[in-house]
This record gives structure tokens, sequence and C-alpha cells, in this order.
């Protein structure tokens, strides 16, 4: 099973320094990820794909349509996300 904070950790490696807002609410996440509950991180999954989803995928109507995916970190970001890397 995979350590989201590893996953995470990897994302942010990949991330461009400019992306702060995308950056800060990743770290938010594995700083939570880290003081909780076995039976939590399931939650903290979710938080972390919705996080993906609002800053990676184009949106059309307000529903979130496949990952715009232009730039090579956003590639390697969801690779990493999918394990293909």
């Amino acid at each position: 099973m995979r350590h989201l904070a590893v996953v995470i950790d990897q994302m942010l490696e990949a991330i461009p320094t400019d992306k702060a807002d995308f950056i800060s609410e990743l770290r938010s996440i594995r700083e939570s990820v880290m003081y909780s509950a076995p039976e939590m991180l399931r939650g903290w999954w979710n938080q972390c794909a919705l996080t993906l989803e609002e800053n990676l995928c184009e949106y059309q109507d307000g529903i979130p349509l496949a990952p715009r995916l232009v730039n090579e970190w956003e590639k390697k970001v969801v690779d990493i996300w999918m394990d293909l890397c």
C-alpha cells in the first residue's frame, strides 16, 4: 500500500515553484496525513484527489473534464498519482 505523504512528496518535486497555492494545499494535506489516525487516511486520499482535480482539470459549467496535461510537470504529477512512474 502506498503512503500518501510519500506520494505527495514526489508530486511536490515535480510542481513548479510558481504554483504556490497548489503546493500549499498539498503540503497542508501532507501535514494532516502525518498526524491522522489510520482510519482517517481514506479521507485524505480523497481530499488529495480533489485538490489535483481543482488544479489540473479543465472545467465546463462547473463540471470537471479530463485533465489538461499541457505541461510536462502536469503529466508527471498525474503519472505519480496513478503510480505510472
